[in-house]
């Protein structure tokens, strides 16, 4: 609903989400907009963008979604020629539990804990659908006469996020898998020969401190 960004989703599976800025897009990642999580780096550097490995982002534990609309390459690097995207989360003691249409389940939990000496916030999900029910265009089995299949979209997504922060150190983990299988994808590629399954792990650490009100230091290490 942000004035300037666009979320889509192509028909080679059902996970392949991606964002653009300002009706621009290169392929199918959203190589040109930067994703953060807490300032931790989602863009992959292999697609450049974040919509293939680490789509279907969780909002769930989000604080808030702060946005840059325009280029902003200046202050945060490269991918962030159109935009930048930074989810901030919260930590929260929470549970939920959900169920509905196309054998969709969502599971998950959000701890933290702290006490003088710093805190520690996780947060988990397991998300996982059976898909919508379609029917599509088959143009190869028998060209003369092109024929229906019947086909779904499934899906399954996991999340682990862990943050922690202890005097002036902090940490970031985040551990994401997303699997499709069986998705028709116009034509092209059949049901048995489609699949798509992915991890990615981020790990950050870094260190902040205050030297007065006017001077503050911060630096980070990622993989």
């Amino acid at each position: 609903l942000v004035p300037g960004f666009q979320g889509s989703r192509a028909d080679d599976s059902v996970l392949s989400y991606s964002v653009s800025s300002r009706g621009r897009r290169v392929g199918s990642s959203g190589r040109e907009v930067l994703v953060l999580v807490d300032g931790q780096r989602l863009n992959n550097d292999w697609t450049g963008g974040a919509g293939q490995h680490t789509n279907l982002i969780s909002i769930e534990n989000a604080e808030r979604v702060e946005l840059i609309r325009g280029p902003g390459s200046a202050l945060y690097g490269s991918n962030a020629m159109l935009g930048v995207i930074n989810i901030i989360t919260r930590s929260e003691r929470e549970l939920v539990l959900e169920t509905g249409t196309d054998d969709r389940r969502h599971a998950s939990a959000q701890w933290r804990a702290e006490s003088e000496h710093g805190r520690i916030d996780v947060y988990a999900r397991d998300t996982r659908s059976g898909g919508e029910d379609l029917v599509l265009f088959e143009p190869f089995t028998n060209p003369a006469t092109p024929v229906q299949v019947n086909s779904s979209d499934p899906f399954r997504a996991n999340d682990l996020y862990v943050r922690g922060e202890a005097g002036d150190f902090f940490l970031s983990g985040m551990a994401s898998t997303r699997d499709a299988q069986h998705f028709y994808v116009a034509g092209y590629v059949d049901d048995l020969s489609n699949s798509y399954d992915t991890r990615t792990d981020n790990l950050a650490l870094g260190w902040r401190h205050a030297f007065t009100d006017a001077l503050k230091l911060e630096g980070r290490v990622f993989q």
